[in-house]
């Protein structure tokens, strides 16, 4: 029989700055993945919608316009398809880290700066390490959250109202991604899971 683990008091992140944008990648990525699964449902939806009243007009109508009607509501449904997916998530990781680069030239930005997350008592916690010691970069209420994406690398949490941050897997101390997952469940009410394709990731990982 198998015993229910406890749910961590505490979760935290170790990494650098150029670990945490490239968690950030990810997002832009299953932000992606998200518009297009909801553009492959609502598009098809309201083609289908068009279509039967344009069925039922057919009753009172020629064939020939009814035929036009179904055709514009197959381009109507294609276009939400098309307007829901957003930008191709290649060029936006590429220019997200071109916008790195030409701060790092500039002194900008440091890759190399350490970073700390924590995740304790609701609270989410970012620390970035500057001269003097650790200093309190954000500060998120729990509470505020209300959902999850995951994919193999991170787990993208966000609210209503709030965008929330990437959490990276890899950057887990003395934790697994599964005590990740029971320490955050009580405040992602939706929890969402992808599987990014090699293409994608390759964006991310060149």
């Amino acid at each position: 029989m198998k015993t229910k683990r406890e749910v961590p008091e505490k979760i935290v992140f170790r990494g650098t700055a150029d670990q945490l944008e490239q968690a950030g990648d990810y997002v832009l990525i299953l932000s992606y993945l998200r518009s297009r699964r909801t553009g492959q449902i609502l598009g098809p939806l309201v083609a289908l919608f068009l279509v039967c009243a344009a069925l039922l007009r057919y009753q009172r109508d020629n064939l020939t316009r009814t035929v036009v009607y179904v055709i514009l509501a197959v381009l109507v449904g294609a276009a939400v398809m098309r307007k829901t997916t957003g930008e191709e998530p290649v060029q936006a990781v590429a220019e997200n880290r071109r916008s790195r680069e030409t701060a790092r030239a500039k002194g900008s930005y440091d890759g190399d700066l350490p970073f700390r997350i924590e995740l304790d008592r609701g609270e989410c916690r970012v620390y970035f390490q500057e001269e003097g010691g650790d200093k309190l970069y954000q500060l998120f209420d729990c509470r505020k959250f209300r959902m999850a994406i995951e994919c193999d690398e991170i787990v993208w949490i966000a609210g209503k109202k709030l965008f929330g941050l990437p959490l990276p897997k890899a950057q887990l101390v003395d934790a697994s991604p599964e005590d990740l997952r029971r320490w955050l469940r009580p405040y992602a009410a939706i929890w969402l899971r992808y599987k990014i394709p090699d293409k994608l990731k390759g964006a991310v990982g060149s």
